[in-house]
């Protein structure tokens, strides 16, 4: 399951649908994070829905779920071609890039995760981050966690689940109104 590459500390996670109709959330998250589209035709999965996930250190990333890993690849070698990324490259049983200097795309067979802006000295850790998460241990994943479940499947509606402190400071008192003396901000969640 590609969402097993959604690790289940995330602070927030955003669902956003797609189908193979109608793929324009895709293509504008894609432009966000690589800043070419061409992925969502050539190898992504989009009749599954993308999400948008932040980890407790506050790194933001995208997950996709794979259709075709060897389009996806002759997508990024293109980029490569053209000067936007760097050459993909192959760890354990991942591939990976880093697209316009700054956002690092990593893929296997099953899910497509990409997170940035990356510092060229955090290149390594980020890798090595990616690479834990596409092992899509469903016993670290954010199946596994007590977010995801809850995150509702409306159909076309954009859907976001967030512990409230991954909100910033200023936001935070409101949603603590009416809750019991002690709670922690890390235990209330925002469903919208």
């Amino acid at each position: 399951n590609y969402e097993d590459a959604i690790p289940a500390e995330c602070m927030a996670i955003v669902r956003i649908p797609s189908t193979p109709d109608d793929d324009s959330s895709a293509k504008t998250m894609l432009n966000l994070f690589v800043g070419d589209n061409r992925i969502v035709a050539n190898g992504l999965d989009t009749s599954a829905p993308l999400y948008i996930f932040e980890t407790p250190d506050g790194a933001i990333s995208l997950c996709a779920k794979v259709s075709f890993s060897d389009d996806i690849n002759d997508v990024l070698s293109s980029l490569h071609k053209e000067g936007k990324a760097s050459e993909v490259k192959e760890r354990k049983d991942i591939s990976y890039t880093l697209v316009n200097h700054n956002f690092l795309i990593a893929f296997n067979d099953n899910a497509m995760l990409c997170t940035g802006p990356v510092l060229p000295s955090s290149l390594q850790q980020q890798l090595s981050r990616l690479s834990r998460y596409l092992e899509m241990n469903p016993d670290r994943g954010a199946g596994n966690g007590d977010m995801l479940p809850r995150l509702s499947d409306d159909g076309a509606t954009p859907s976001l689940i967030a512990k409230v402190s991954a909100l910033p400071k200023q936001f935070i008192a409101p949603f603590l109104l009416g809750t019991p003396t002690g709670t922690s901000s890390s235990d209330v969640l925002l469903h919208a």
